[in-house]
């Protein structure tokens, strides 16, 4: 072998530590990258060569920089990563929506029933007293409160998740557009002999970010690109996408979920069932709405029976008919037009507490009213109407309770999830720290083999 190949063995030699010092620099740096897998410099000889019945190897090349990406590994992360999402947001949902019927210290909807129910019982003992008649009034006034109260708070909540609706499907698109992109630079980066290995980790981070949002499937193709689906519908395909849309329903004016197809759109709200965005639809159409109508029911049965008792009684004035709460004409809304009647805000002579007319000491009425607290009048004549609101407090109780617990164990199974991504594609920094150790020993031990053969042409040199 000439001192000229030992040269050249001891610069590709030089060469292929330099990158693998380069390679695992940068796996270093991305070790807490999102979506980041492991990159390794691959090495090969460069053959042998046949000098005086010898076989002389001729050093080392730098082939490719592969990654350590597993598809079916990453199948799982995205997957999990839509349900724990999914999971996350409907517990945060219940977070919301457990203290508009939690009884705290002042107590809530529960508390001004009992009260509302006592006052009657308690005006009984003296249907004159006037302050007993300014008591009812006032818990009248205080049961209107809590029952609009907990009415405004619900539709908050709808309101609130038909926004967040519109806000991540803007920020999907995002990601969208992202992918698209990255399929563009992968294919035609690799297309032409490169390695897309830190383009390929972005668009895992960008399919992980947009799982969270939408549920969808994501498939590696031939050609390095990867196509996303959602339900029947490709967001992207290639470097082409699809971008989802929102537009007000014209009946219940909240955002309904579109896609593109032919020279139109297509609504898909009911496709999207999973991840942050199905998580927010769920509580904006299901979960929201049938406390509503729960709400709306206790409001209307007991507005109505009421109305009804009160009507057959006669006030301090002699007066009979009137209604004490403004009469619902529906169960759908009561709870939030829950308010006193016309005829007996501020007079406390309007309050029926008697059987008959001229009869100030007359507590028939009042006893009747009273009595109204017992009597299985809500839920369609099964439940007393403080039974009927507990069954309400059980039900959201329960349901939270299963909420908090599926975010707990979709969380632990995304984690199971990246942890398995993570010991076959994730960068361990003692390893990468060994093989910076191992590259830098070549590099110094190729470098002296140039400085060697340095010596060597001198002393050549010299000799000619």
């Amino acid at each position: 072998m000439s001192i000229f190949s030992i040269l050249r063995t001891g610069a590709g030699a030089m060469q292929a530590a330099r990158r693998g010092i380069a390679v695992a620099s940068n796996n270093v740096a991305n070790a807490d990258t999102p979506g980041y897998a492991r990159q390794r410099l691959q090495l090969s000889t460069v053959g042998t060569i046949r000098r005086g019945g010898l076989l002389l190897g001729r050093g080392v090349s730098a082939d490719t920089i592969t990654s350590a990406y597993d598809q079916f590994n990453q199948r799982s992360v995205t997957e999990r990563t839509a349900t724990s999402s999914y999971a996350d947001q409907r517990a945060h949902a219940y977070q919301a929506i457990e203290p508009i019927f939690s009884e705290g210290p002042d107590g809530r909807l529960g508390a001004a029933i009992t009260q509302f129910f006592d006052s009657f019982s308690r005006l009984g003992s003296d249907p004159a007293d006037p302050s007993l008649r300014r008591a009812v009034l006032g818990a009248g006034d205080t049961l209107a409160a809590m029952f609009t109260q907990a009415a405004e708070a619900l539709q908050d909540r709808v309101t609130t998740a038909d926004e967040r609706v519109a806000e991540a499907v803007t920020e999907a698109n995002s990601l969208l557009t992202q992918l698209g992109a990255l399929n563009a630079e992968i294919t035609s980066l690799e297309a032409a002999g490169g390695e897309a290995g830190d383009l390929r980790s972005q668009r895992v981070a960008a399919l992980d970010s947009l799982a969270a949002l939408v549920p969808i499937n994501a498939a590696e193709q031939a050609d390095g690109s990867v196509t996303v689906l959602l339900g029947g519908h490709a967001l992207v395909q290639g470097e082409t996408t699809r971008p989802l849309s929102v537009s007000e329903d014209p009946i219940t004016n909240l955002n309904r979920v579109e896609i593109p197809m032919g020279g139109g759109v297509v609504e898909i709200t009911e496709q999207v069932t999973g991840a942050r965005i199905g998580a927010l639809l769920d509580e904006r159409d299901t979960i929201v709405p049938e406390l509503q109508a729960d709400l709306d029911s206790l409001a209307y049965d007991l507005a109505t029976e009421v109305n009804t008792v009160h009507a057959t009684g006669y006030g301090s004035d002699g007066v009979t008919g009137r209604a004490f709460f403004a009469a619902p004409t529906v169960a759908t809304g009561a709870a939030a037009a829950f308010a006193m009647g016309a005829a007996v805000v501020g007079n406390t002579a309007a309050i029926a507490a008697a059987g008959a007319p001229g009869r100030p000491a007359d507590n028939t009425g009042s006893q009747a009213l009273a009595a109204l607290a017992d009597a299985n009048l809500a839920g369609g004549g099964t439940r007393t109407f403080l039974g009927f609101y507990a069954d309400i407090v059980v039900e959201v109780g329960t349901a939270a309770s299963a909420a908090y617990t599926d975010q707990s164990r979709s969380e632990a199974r995304l984690h199971a999830s990246l942890d398995l991504r993570d010991s076959t594609s994730g960068v361990s920094v003692e390893e990468e720290a060994l093989d910076l150790l191992r590259f830098q020993d070549a590099y110094q031990a190729a470098g002296r083999v140039l400085s060697i053969a340095d010596e060597l042409m001198d002393e050549l040199l010299r000799i000619v």
